[in-house]
């Protein structure tokens, strides 16, 4: 199984107390996944792996940009081939092997899947709208990226494909509103998979996704102050609670209907069982 799926379910279960006396294990893993989104030409670079990041997303936005990926692990894996314990050799060739990475891609071409798992892509985002041969893929987790305009019956059916995550992104740069709360909410629980989801507008609102039960986090670094960016994110999901709590249920007396009978009726009743 992919390791970024693998990471992702274990993240995604939930906590729960023990029987009897004893005390409740501490989580050993961060409540929500950080998955920084890089473009191609930065898969073999000197800055390109960022500290303290659970997996790699590369953007793919065409096939040139697929061939510059494929061209960049060829030559890391080169390099790491002539010189496997150097420490010169570029931050992503030291660090890449450590993090699953992925890609992501950007339109409805699935060609090249096969080069892609050769060259140790460990997983897949990408629309409905692609072919459907991805879903057959076994040696990439594949993770479909879907938007709040899907309706309910094809949300049910994401489930029953083989798609192992959702990716969860709306059409606008709005800040998250509580409608588009109970949407992502409403995406999560008809699917049936764990979810991640791009960084919001506001950092804060991490706190509202992972309520909902996101576990991930995309954050795009292909701008300027890439790590003032990863800071505030990784304080926001390091401050995140242990455990959900469960919500109080109200406990409201039920009592029978009670249908009062017309007394005709009862008399008339009791006459024909004399």
């Amino acid at each position: 199984m992919s390791e970024f799926i693998k990471k992702l379910e274990r993240i995604s279960r939930e906590k729960t107390r023990p029987l009897g006396f004893g005390g409740i294990a501490k989580p050993k893993n961060a409540g929500m996944m950080l998955i920084a989104q890089l473009p191609p030409s930065e898969a073999s670079t000197g800055n390109s792996i960022p500290e303290e990041v659970d997996a790699l997303l590369f953007d793919v936005k065409d096939s040139d940009d697929r061939v510059e990926l494929l061209s960049m692990r060829v030559k890391d894996q080169e390099a790491r081939s002539q010189k496997p314990d150097s420490c010169l050799l570029p931050l992503a060739s030291c660090l890449l092997p450590l993090v699953p990475w992925g890609v992501r891609l950007g339109t409805a071409d699935t060609e090249g899947l096969a080069e892609l798992a050769d060259a140790g892509c460990d997983y897949l985002v990408f629309k409905s709208d692609v072919s459907a041969r991805i879903v057959v893929e076994e040696r990439m987790g594949l993770v479909l990226e879907i938007d709040t305009l899907l309706g309910d019956s094809l949300a049910r059916a994401v489930g029953q494909i083989s798609v192992e995550a959702i990716l969860l992104r709306s059409n606008d740069e709005l800040p998250l509103s509580v409608h588009r709360l109970l949407e992502y909410q409403r995406l999560i629980a008809l699917a049936g998979t764990p979810a991640i989801a791009l960084l919001p507008a506001d950092i804060s609102d991490l706190k509202s996704l992972w309520g909902i039960g996101v576990r991930g986090v995309v954050v795009d670094l292909s701008g300027e102050d890439r790590e003032q960016k990863l800071s505030a994110v990784r304080e926001a999901i390091r401050r995140l609670p242990a455990s959900r709590k469960k919500l109080r249920e109200r406990i409201n007396p039920i009592l029978p209907a009670v249908q009062a009978l017309d007394e005709e009726f009862e008399d008339e009743e009791f006459e024909e069982k004399i």
